[in-house]
Formats: structure tokens, C-alpha cells, sequence
């Protein structure tokens, strides 16, 4: 339990700083999956916040656990253990380090399969990616799904919704690119918002970002 202060975001960040420094920590995050404007503007968008004050830690990866009060009951009761079947989605937009980094995340997940996916917008992105995946021999498959309206959200939506079923649990890992410039930053973290709030509609479906820095902070 940590002193309440007036920015809890920066408090929980403190507190991850003092944990080990060669292990990765998971914060995870409970949210509502759906809120009003107002309760919206109320709450401060504190998971958001979080993760942006988080994002300086190398070691840290922040899961969105939506809370869906309709659909978890059983008999009565919060239904709190996680369903019989685990896999895990590495959504892999080019063959960089950040998402080297997310699919070693995944792996380490313990779920029974692990896939990686692309969202296939450029012909040109995609050639390279399934060379680079060849040439490193991957230990997982690539999956590529067509995204003829450019609606990379609604693409991997199709791709989840496939996936899931009444006894399974799916863990989407996003690779999330730190810039150093705030421009930069902001025409990347567009596409992974619109992911994770299309994915936030459905139960038993979790969202991990895993950041990786660019630019003259990292050596």
C-alpha cells in the first residue's frame, strides 16, 4: 500500500523503480471497458498516464485487463480464475528490434501457442518482413491478414475474434516504440490506441505493451 499522493501514477512508477533491476516487471493495469465522456474526463485517462510515466523503465510492460461487469458472473460470484486455454498474439507491423523485443515478451507468457501477425497494408513492408522472419528463423509463425480498407485496428479484431472461443483466454502483445521527438511519438502511439481500444469490447482478451526506445537516450 503506498501513501496516496497527489499524482498516483508517479508514485506506482517510484515504486517499480525499486524493484530488481535486471528483471521485467508486468504492471497490470484494471480498467472499464467502457466509460462515458464524462467519467472519462473524471478518471483522467489514469491508465494512459500510467503507462506514459512508466514508459522511461526499460524493464516494464504494462497489460490492460478490462473489467466487463455483465459477463464475468458465475452464480452469483466474480469469476476470477482465467479460462483453460492461453495464446498470445505478437501484432508485428515490421521486422525491428521492438518487435524482436515483444515476441521474447510473449514467449515468456507461458501461453500454449504464441503467433505473431501482421496487418498487411504495404506489399512492400511485407516482402521484407516475411525475409527478415525467414533469415532469423523465428521461433514462432507469422500470420498475415489482409487489410485491404487500411483499418489496421479492424483487421486484428477479425484476427482475435477468430481466435477466441468459450474457454479461451488471449493475451495481444503490442510492440510500442518510444521516440525521443514528441511528434514521432505521437504518429506511433496512434495505431496501438486505436488496437487496444478496439480489443477492449471483449472479455478474456488482454492487451501487454512492450516499449522499446529509439533515439539518443538509449546506448
Amino acid at each position: 500500500i503506498l501513501p496516496r499522493p497527489s499524482d498516483a501514477a508517479k508514485a506506482i512508477a517510484a515504486y517499480v523503480g525499486t524493484l530488481a533491476g535486471d528483471a521485467d516487471v508486468t504492471v497490470i493495469v484494471p480498467a472499464p471497458a467502457r466509460l462515458g465522456r464524462f467519467e472519462r474526463l473524471r478518471r483522467g485517462r489514469t491508465g494512459a498516464r500510467l503507462a506514459r510515466t512508466l514508459a522511461p523503465n526499460r524493464r516494464v510492460r504494462v497489460t490492460l485487463v478490462r473489467d466487463h461487469p455483465h459477463g464475468g458472473d458465475e452464480g452469483g460470484q466474480r469469476a476470477l480464475l482465467p479460462r483453460a486455454a492461453h495464446r498470445a498474439v505478437v501484432l508485428v507491423d515490421r521486422p525491428d528490434r521492438a518487435a524482436l523485443q515483444a515476441v521474447r515478451y510473449a514467449l515468456s507468457l507461458g501461453a500454449e501457442e504464441v503467433v505473431a501477425v501482421h496487418a498487411a497494408v504495404d506489399p512492400e513492408v511485407q516482402d521484407e518482413l516475411i525475409s527478415r522472419w525467414m533469415e532469423l528463423r523465428m521461433p514462432i509463425a507469422l500470420d498475415l491478414v489482409e487489410c485491404w480498407d487500411r483499418d489496421v485496428a479492424r483487421s486484428v479484431e477479425r484476427y482475435v475474434v477468430d481466435l477466441m472461443g468459450p474457454r479461451t483466454e488471449v493475451t495481444v502483445v503490442l510492440p510500442r516504440r518510444v521516440f525521443a521527438r514528441v511528434t514521432q511519438r505521437l504518429l506511433h502511439d496512434r495505431t496501438s490506441r486505436s488496437i487496444a481500444r478496439t480489443l477492449g469490447r471483449y472479455e478474456h482478451v488482454d492487451v501487454a505493451v512492450v516499449p522499446y526506445f529509439f533515439g539518443p537516450e538509449r546506448p
